[in-house]
């Protein structure tokens, strides 16, 4: 273990790089690991016994290796399902990311659904924030969508990007214009500009876990952009693994331009 303190962002592939980057830009200076499960991606549309195994089994194996200063969780699938038992288990700041429900509600939307995978829109997580707001959601299942987003940012095949945009307007045809969409999954923020151009206003959670993560690490957000090159890691081979870094930075370097 070396003396390097690190942020690690663990997600099951590559949504959580919108996370990552909205922390880089308010925290350019930090260090940071990123974990990607690739090997058992994606993870709304599985049991949750299962995900909370995988998530606690690779922090824990990564809080043993890297010297981590905080951990965000960059996957509201696996806040929902593992957080609290992270929490009890790490002796570093366990962060989290879940729907960005208050900041709708606050602006006086009425309506509010919320796009996630199924996992995320039938746990208890979700529950708790209708019961905390005091306010019934619209819950849009989109699955396979999490599966497209990486096939599509892998290959940047227009057949996929044309499917995911389908599935996108197909599943929010029914919902009124006048409802924000919360974004219940981060691959879903690589999409939040379409939706936008389809007449919704869109929500993430994004910047919050940003604010959150300089409030737990005791970090004031700085004007310097010298934006450490992130440190990616995988589940995958060795050869896939080299792959899958190159996606990965050239992403995050669109993410924060």
């Amino acid at each position: 273990m070396t003396n390097k303190e690190y942020v690690l962002f663990y997600d099951s592939g590559i949504g959580g790089l919108t996370t990552l980057a909205e922390c880089i830009k308010l925290l350019p200076n930090e260090n940071y690991l990123y974990f990607a499960d690739k090997k058992h991606c994606p993870y709304g549309e599985k049991d949750e016994e299962t995900i909370r195994n995988l998530v606690t089994n690779n922090i824990a194996l990564l809080c043993a290796k890297y010297n981590l200063k905080s951990v965000v969780i960059a996957c509201n699938t696996a806040t929902s399902v593992a957080v609290e038992q992270l929490r009890q288990s790490c002796s570093v700041p366990i962060i989290g990311i879940e729907p960005n429900i208050s900041e709708p509600i606050k602006m006086g939307f009425n309506q509010v659904v919320v796009l996630a995978t199924s996992c995320t829109i039938h746990g208890k997580k979700l529950l708790t924030l209708e019961q905390k707001h005091n306010v019934k959601f619209k819950n849009v299942s989109v699955k396979n969508l999490a599966t497209l987003t990486e096939q599509y940012y892998h290959t940047k095949n227009l057949t996929l990007q044309k499917k995911i945009k389908s599935t996108i307007r197909k599943k929010l045809l029914s919902v009124s214009k006048k409802s924000a969409v919360v974004l219940g999954c981060t691959h879903y923020v690589f999409h939040k500009s379409y939706i936008e151009k389809l007449g919704f206003v869109c929500f993430d959670g994004n910047a919050g876990v940003a604010r959150m993560l300089a409030e737990k690490i005791k970090q004031n957000p700085t004007t310097k952009k010298q934006k450490n090159i992130p440190t990616f890691l995988s589940s995958p081979t060795l050869k896939q693994d080299l792959k899958l870094k190159k996606i990965f930075l050239s992403i995050t370097r669109t993410l924060t331009k």
